[in-house]
């Protein structure tokens, strides 16, 4: 998948367009100056602009999120830059330029009226749904090739089995069995990804999962990582089931009772007919799951494993 930028050179999808970066530069810019502004009147003479923008360039110019923001000349500052690092690739936007044009909207007198502020929200909430909008797909393309190392790295760990679907487990030896559990973690994606602890049963288990049931061995605690693939191809053979279940029924009505054509379908009127047909969105590829699972013992604590995850990254 490219797209064709330029001078007529492909750019991979996992890349932004030059729009794309303009559009997150701004953003960038958007939101680090108003901030900018904010605290200039919150804080009037005590605040240091200058020592401000200073820690703020440092930051953003590094590339990477300070540990320790404590440690900086102004922790706020670097506090706002790693929300922007955090949010952003580094080499998504032109960090230069935004630096320039934090400069240039902050020295912009702020919205006096209502109008005037819910004009300028608008323009700005435009700017960032379009920016979203394009962004999304390239985070996503990117973590599934993250994903592909992360599970390519997987098969060659000590312990890690692979299931016929393609979903990889690795267990800590014990004796309980798989229908017991009452505990888990789950983690969603790569880049991005959400952690809960909370009771969970054999019920809530992915399909994938549970499909693999007879496979899976007594164990004091599960490791799954649940492969995109495993999820579609799954659901592609639950649309087949579907399709082909559809079709013998209509051949046996129309072995019962003859063809027949719906008096409502054979309407000039007839909604159904004058329908046009809609094209399906572009389904982006769905992030990899990370689950472990075990059953509740006070007397004997899961161990937490090694991720591959925090490896890899």
């Amino acid at each position: 998948m490219y797209l064709l930028v330029g001078m007529g050179l492909p750019l991979a999808a996992q890349e932004v367009t030059p729009e794309l970066r303009n559009d997150i530069t701004e953003v960038v810019a958007a939101d680090v100056a108003g901030r900018l502004q904010r605290l200039g009147r919150g804080l009037g003479d005590a605040f240091n602009r200058q020592v401000f923008v200073e820690t703020l360039a440092e930051g953003l110019r590094s590339g990477r999120v300070a540990e320790d923001i404590g440690g900086t000349r102004c922790p706020m500052a670097a506090d706002i830059a790693n929300g922007v690092l955090k949010r952003f690739e580094p080499r998504d936007f032109d960090v230069e330029h935004a630096l320039a044009r934090i400069g240039e909207l902050a020295a912009l007198p702020a919205p006096v009226t209502d109008e005037e502020k819910e004009k300028q929200w608008a323009a700005y909430m435009q700017l960032y749904d379009r920016m979203a909008a394009a962004y999304r797909p390239v985070l996503r393309l990117r973590e599934a090739e993250k994903e592909k190392q992360i599970l390519a790295a997987n098969r060659r760990r000590p312990g890690v089995v692979v299931l016929p679907n393609g979903v990889q487990m690795q267990v800590e030896q014990g004796d309980d069995a798989l229908a017991d559990i009452n505990r888990g973690t789950r983690e969603i994606g790569v880049a991005f990804y959400t952690r809960t602890t909370r009771k969970m049963d054999f019920a809530e288990l992915p399909e994938p999962i549970r499909r693999m049931s007879e496979h899976i061995p007594p164990a004091r605690s599960w490791t799954f990582w649940v492969p995109a693939e495993s999820m579609t191809r799954l659901n592609a053979e639950k649309q087949q089931r579907r399709a082909e279940e559809k079709q013998r029924r209509e051949e046996l009505m129309q072995q019962l009772s003859g063809p027949q054509q719906n008096f409502y379908d054979s309407q000039p009127w007839s909604s159904k007919k004058r329908r046009p047909a809609e094209k399906a969105p572009e389904k982006q590829p769905e992030p990899m799951l990370k689950i472990k699972i075990w059953k509740d013992d006070a007397n004997a604590p899961v161990q937490t494993l090694p991720d591959v995850v925090q490896d890899m990254l």
